[in-house]
C-alpha cells in the first residue's frame, strides 16, 4: 500500500522534480519536506492540502492510498452548479474550497473509521 512518504516521493518523482524545488514552491522547508518522505514527520494539515493541491491529487489518495489519484479536473460537473449563499453564487475559488473541504471531510471520516 505504502506511505504517506512513499506516495509522495512517487508523486514527485513522476513530476520530475526535486525536493528542493518543491519545497520552494510550497513554501515548505526542505528538511520538512525530507522528513515527510522518510517517513519520519506526518505533514501538518495545511501542508497536507498544499501538497494535494499541488499533485492535484484526492486526499484519501495521498493519506491512505485506497483509491486511485483523483484529478480534481473530473469534478467538472462539480463546478458546473451553480451554488447560492445567501442568495449570491458563489465564485469559482469559493467552488474549489468547497471541493477541498468536502476531500478533507471524507479524509477524515475514512481515518476515524480505520481507527
Amino acid at each position: 500500500m505504502g506511505s504517506f512518504g512513499s506516495r509522495l516521493k512517487e508523486l514527485r518523482d513522476s513530476k520530475g522534480i526535486t525536493v528542493e524545488k518543491l519545497s520552494e514552491t510550497l513554501g515548505i522547508a526542505k528538511s520538512v519536506m525530507w522528513n515527510y518522505e522518510a517517513d519520519r514527520k506526518g505533514p501538518s494539515f495545511l501542508h497536507f492540502i498544499m501538497i494535494a493541491e499541488y499533485f492535484n491529487v484526492s486526499l484519501d489518495y495521498l493519506a491512505f492510498s485506497k483509491q486511485a489519484a483523483v484529478e480534481l479536473s473530473s469534478y467538472d460537473s462539480f463546478k458546473s452548479c451553480e451554488i447560492h449563499l445567501d442568495g449570491t453564487a458563489i465564485s469559482e475559488e469559493e467552488h474549489e474550497e468547497l471541493l477541498v473541504y468536502l476531500q478533507t471531510r471524507r479524509a477524515i471520516k475514512a481515518m476515524r473509521s480505520d481507527e
